[in-house]
């Protein structure tokens, strides 16, 4: 089900597979806590400064209200979904 727009609004995540790691922080070497599953509408709350990830809102496996980060690498977004 989509979740409720953040900052930028809700978004479908399309990823390279069937699911990609959340990470606790905008970094390969933090730790996964959780996973988004391809073309799945998430809420986009901020990019990094580097411009490399995105935190989004409620992945799956996580609490409602949580968020983490995946690497845009990895993606592609369509806004407004």
């Amino acid at each position: 089900l989509p979740q409720e727009a953040g900052v930028f609004g809700a978004a479908v995540i399309s990823t390279l597979g069937a699911r990609l790691r959340v990470r606790a922080q905008p970094s390969e070497a933090s730790a996964t806590i959780g996973y988004v599953r391809n073309r799945t509408s998430y809420a986009i709350l901020e990019f990094s400064q580097d411009g490399k990830w995105v935190r989004i809102g409620v992945p799956e496996g996580l609490n409602e209200g949580d968020s983490g980060w995946i690497a845009l690498e990895f993606v592609t977004i369509r806004m407004g979904q």
